[in-house]
């Protein structure tokens, strides 16, 4: 019995260390400058997954890799074709690829371990662990110019700063979910460190992710008014923080009035212009007009790129970059795991039993929010692992549900059959 018992704690703490080890590889350490470091935990990151995966704890838990590992091994085989045999563009990093296919099912063996195993705690401990990290990574880098409010921040996590501020904005939003879960005030605590430290990256993806964050903790208070108006009335102060303190106005303030005058000022003389809006704009229209030269299967891998006229790799958008690539074909093969979870979560979600389990049901439907919102400002796709995360979670607590609805269905035809 003590041995079964330290062989689960062992499991656990490979799965959790591995999560750790990839997460903060890929959110402080994907740069050049710290490929070695980013190198080395990985490679300890995939280990432990092997460790777990091998590991046999006995437990009667229910695991379900079949679904994911398909759609992820489909995807990524479809990329693979695509780049070797139907390719527009002279670049196509089959390694970078294939390193992002392992760290998504690594992932999902490590979360699916702990989310299936109801350890919450663990799985809240990976968390804290992660940000805690990344936040003081971040400050001891940045500190000096956060203080001296000398622009965007984010440069020594990554080469592109719109990246940081989606991995705080994705951290900021397990932890308000925590919050909310468990009244703990660290996670809260942390949820504004990250939020601020998201805004100061000037991604607009971070006021996406905030808007998200509100409707989730309204799905949490639905029946109580007072909170409403406290969201509405945080909304209030959230915006005029935006466009008056410095700080925030400088960085993030300024170039949301940059987009909305570029978007509805034809005028640039008379307005505020958003070199970014600009060209996204451009992008979509000119992406629009290549897909119905391919509309079924795309135009190749990288088509978009051989044919914009702004000179960009990608089209900063990912149905539109699907599209230009892999066409219809490609565009439901990618999103059926998305549509096929909103479609169970929609169909059980008045038919689960137990608060922790319709909490995990608000959290999937918020990151399947966030696909859709983030979708529509960068290509997913072909990104670091991180992006994929909301994909992998949503689908185990989807998995977890279904588990859920046959184990009730079995425990009621049982009650049926001892009435009889």
């Amino acid at each position: 019995m003590k041995n079964r018992h330290d062989l689960v704690l062992t499991k656990r703490f490979c799965a959790s260390l591995s999560i750790i080890s990839i997460m903060l590889a890929e959110i402080c350490f994907y740069k050049s400058g710290a490929m070695p470091l980013y190198t080395i935990l990985i490679t300890i990151g995939l280990i432990l997954t092997v460790l777990c995966a091998i590991m046999k704890d006995n437990l009667k838990q229910k695991y379900n890799y079949k679904f994911f590992f398909v759609w992820v091994i489909l995807v990524y085989a479809m990329y693979f074709i695509y780049g070797f045999f139907i390719r527009k563009s002279d670049t196509f990093s089959w390694d970078s690829l294939l390193l992002r296919l392992i760290e998504n099912i690594s992932l999902y063996i490590c979360l699916d371990y702990l989310i299936m195993s109801d350890n919450t705690k663990m799985l809240k401990n990976v968390l804290l662990s992660i940000s805690i990290f990344s936040i003081a990574y971040l400050v001891i880098n940045e500190g000096a110019a956060i203080i001296a409010n000398s622009g965007r921040i984010g440069g020594e996590l990554s080469d592109n700063v719109n990246i940081v501020g989606y991995n705080m904005g994705l951290l900021a939003t397990f932890h308000l979910w925590f919050y909310l879960k468990t009244k703990d005030k660290k996670n809260l605590l942390l949820f504004i460190i990250l939020m601020i430290l998201g805004l100061l990256t000037g991604s607009k993806k971070v006021l996406l992710i905030l808007a998200t964050n509100a409707v989730m903790y309204l799905c949490f208070n639905k029946d109580k008014i007072i909170k409403w108006l406290l969201v509405g009335a945080a909304s209030v102060l959230a915006v005029v923080g935006l466009f008056s303190i410095p700080a925030f106005y400088n960085i993030m303030g300024r170039r949301v009035e940059k987009m909305v005058s570029t978007m509805f000022v034809e005028d640039y003389a008379k307005s505020e212009y958003s070199y970014s809006t600009d060209m996204r704009e451009i992008m979509i229209k000119e992406g629009l007009e290549l897909i119905p030269e391919h509309p079924i299967f795309g135009g190749g891998w990288g088509f978009f790129a051989s044919r914009t006229s702004t000179g960009y790799r990608y089209s900063h958008n990912n149905f539109i970059e699907i599209m230009c690539s892999f066409g219809l074909f490609g565009l439901l093969m990618y999103y059926s795991i998305t549509i096929r979870n909103t479609i169970i979560l929609v169909k059980c979600k008045k038919s689960i039993v137990g608060k922790d389990l319709q909490a995990m049901v608000i959290l999937a439907f918020m990151l399947i929010l966030i696909i859709c919102l983030m979708d529509w400002t960068a290509v997913m796709f072909s990104a670091q692992c991180v992006w994929y995360v909301p994909i992998i979670i949503s689908t185990i607590i989807v998995q977890k549900v279904l588990i859920s609805q046959k184990e009730e269905r079995i425990r009621l035809d049982e009650n049926k059959k001892a009435i009889v």
